[in-house]
C-alpha cells in the first residue's frame, strides 16, 4: 500500500521520509540522520527548534563504541529492539531494554560510550537536546514508552518542567509517546508558537489527510494547532516539543 505524501497548505510542515535521510555505515553501526551529523552535512537541517540531533541507530552485536566526551546536552534514547548501555564516567553500565527510554544528562561533562551487550542488533532512536542550564552533576535515568494498556493517549515521557513528574530534562522541551492500535485514531494538539518533531518507531499511519508515516519517517511542524493520526498498523509515535 502506498501512503499519501502531499503538502498541507498551512503552517510549516517538513515531511522527512526515512529513505531520504543521511546515513553513516561502520562495521559496528548503521545510522540514519534526521539532522546534519558526522559526514551528513545540510545547512537546512541543523536543528528543529532546540532539537539538534536525532539518529536512528542500529548497533551491531557486542559493539562497544569509542569513549567520547559530552557536556551540556540531554541525550534521550528510545530502545526499539535489544538492549543499549553506557560505560565511562557513568560507571558500570545498566542497560535499557526494548520499550524503555534512557535519559543521559551530561551536566558539566562526562565520558561515555554506547554498548550493545547482546548477540543481536540493537535498534534505537537517539535525540540530543542542548541543556538550557547544563551546569551540575551528570545523571542517568530510565523510563518507559507507553504500553498496550495506555493505547490511544499521549503519555508525557520527559520534560524540562519538574512539576510534570516525568523524566527530568535540563533542556526546555517535552517529549510524549503514544501507541495507537490498528484501525483507530488519535488527535495531537499543538501550541502553534512551538516547534514539534514527530517520528514513527513502528507501524504505519496517516497524519491528517496528507502524510503517510512508516517506521523511521518523521514530520517537523510549526504553526499547526491539531492533527489526527490514523493507524493502519499498530503504531508507536514519539513527539518532541521544543519550548
Amino acid at each position: 500500500m502506498q501512503l499519501p505524501t502531499s503538502v498541507w497548505s498551512y503552517g510549516v510542515i517538513d515531511y522527512r521520509p526515512v529513505d531520504l535521510m543521511g546515513t553513516t555505515k561502520r562495521d559496528d553501526l548503521f545510522a540514519r540522520h534526521h539532522f546534519s551529523f558526522a559526514g551528513y552535512a545540510r545547512s537546512d537541517r541543523m536543528n528543529w527548534g532546540s532539537l539538534r540531533i536525532l539518529n536512528h541507530n542500529f548497533l551491531s552485536p557486542k559493539a562497544n563504541a569509542v569513549t567520547e566526551p559530552l557536556d551540556h546536552f540531554d541525550i534521550v534514547q528510545w530502545i526499539l529492539q535489544g538492549r543499549v548501555g553506557h560505560i565511562g564516567t557513568l560507571g558500570p553500565s545498566s542497560f535499557a531494554r526494548a520499550g524503555q527510554i534512557q535519559l543521559i544528562s551530561s551536566g558539566d561533562g562526562l565520558l561515555h560510550a554506547t554498548i550493545n551487550p547482546d548477540n543481536r542488533t540493537a535498534e534505537f532512536l537517539e535525540l540530543w537536546l542542548p541543556a538550557a542550564d547544563g551546569h551540575g552533576p551528570y545523571f542517568r535515568a530510565i523510563g518507559r514508552f507507553p504500553g498496550k494498556q495506555e493505547s490511544g493517549q499521549w503519555v508525557l515521557i520527559a520534560s524540562g518542567n519538574l512539576e510534570d513528574q516525568a523524566l527530568l530534562l535540563r533542556a526546555p522541551s517535552r517529549i510524549w509517546g503514544a501507541r495507537i492500535e490498528a484501525g483507530t485514531q488519535l488527535d495531537a494538539n499543538f501550541d502553534p508558537h512551538s516547534p514539534y518533531y514527530m517520528v514513527s518507531g513502528s507501524g504505519r499511519c496517516v497524519i491528517g489527510e496528507d502524510y503517510g508515516l512508516g517506521p523511521g519517517d518523521s514530520l517537523a511542524l510549526q504553526g499547526e494547532r491539531q492533527a489526527t493520526i490514523r493507524a493502519i498498523d499498530t503504531t508507536e509515535i514519539l513527539l518532541v516539543e521544543t519550548l
